[in-house]
């Protein structure tokens, strides 16, 4: 385990972030651990169903992994989503 991840870590297990939720996949794809990689993105879509930011961050994923297919749906949710949110806002995640 290296530090970056080690941080990463500790901070989700104190509060659920999207920073934490983008930067951990991304350490553990760069180490070939894509299984893992994909359970945090999941774990943070059940966390936040309605969040865009993870949808999309999923969908990058899944191109990464060459599931282009799976992208395309996870990049439509993400902007059904976002167009159907009433008033323009910061998404907190």
């Amino acid at each position: 385990m290296d530090a970056a991840e080690l941080w990463i870590l500790r901070a989700l297990a104190i509060r659920d972030s999207p920073l934490g939720r983008l930067g951990l996949p991304r350490i553990y794809q760069k180490q070939g651990l894509w299984e893992l990689a994909e359970a945090v993105h999941k774990e943070g879509l059940r966390l936040r169903p309605t969040s865009a930011k993870r949808l999309e961050a999923y969908a990058d994923f899944l191109s990464d992994a060459g599931r282009v297919s799976e992208a395309q749906q996870q990049r439509s949710s993400a902007t059904a989503l976002r167009e159907t949110t009433s008033a323009p806002r910061r998404e907190s995640d």
